[in-house]
């Protein structure tokens, strides 16, 4: 338990060293809905607590990385490793029994909202317990997502954007 604890800590440390991430996209594809969930976090952070902020590059020196690729966990969609640097989308959760996603009648919005969630991790937010938040641990097909503010707040109390 204090090891957890002390990993925890550590996390948290590491994300509140600076409000500017840059981001790099490995997989071209995922460019739109990356630039999509950049866009909506920026949005939100320039009118709560300027300073806070992510920008996409093309570079080996981003401080965050969004790849395809299979997640450690079977049916997430996306996860924020632990050091918070890389972000995959996990390409087994994008198909099943090889159909895409969109031919399930699942949302256009689901790559994106999961991105969009991931970006709050790697900012630093934790899941939420509230339906209505992006932070949600669980997306809901349908739904294109909205940050909310309990969501901006997670991310601007680490950097002193907020009280």
């Amino acid at each position: 338990m204090i090891r957890f604890l002390l990993l925890a800590l550590t996390l948290f440390a590491c994300a509140c060293n600076t409000g500017h991430k840059t981001v790099r996209v490995i997989d071209q594809g995922l460019t739109a809905d990356t630039q999509a969930a950049v866009d909506a976090w920026n949005e939100k952070l320039d009118a709560t607590c300027p300073g806070v902020s992510l920008t996409l590059v093309d570079s080996d020196e981003a401080d965050i990385t969004v790849t395809y690729g299979l997640t450690s966990i079977e049916n997430s969609l996306a996860t924020t490793s632990h050091d918070r640097e890389r972000i995959v989308v996990n390409l087994k959760a994008l198909t099943l029994e090889n159909t895409p996603r969109a031919e399930r009648g699942e949302s256009l919005y689901a790559v994106r909202g999961a991105l969009t969630h991931e970006f709050g991790h790697a900012l630093g937010a934790e899941h939420s317990a509230d339906e209505a938040d992006v932070m949600f641990p669980k997306t809901f097909p349908g739904n294109a997502p909205e940050l909310t503010s309990h969501d901006v707040w997670q991310v601007c109390r680490l950097y002193d954007g907020v009280p």
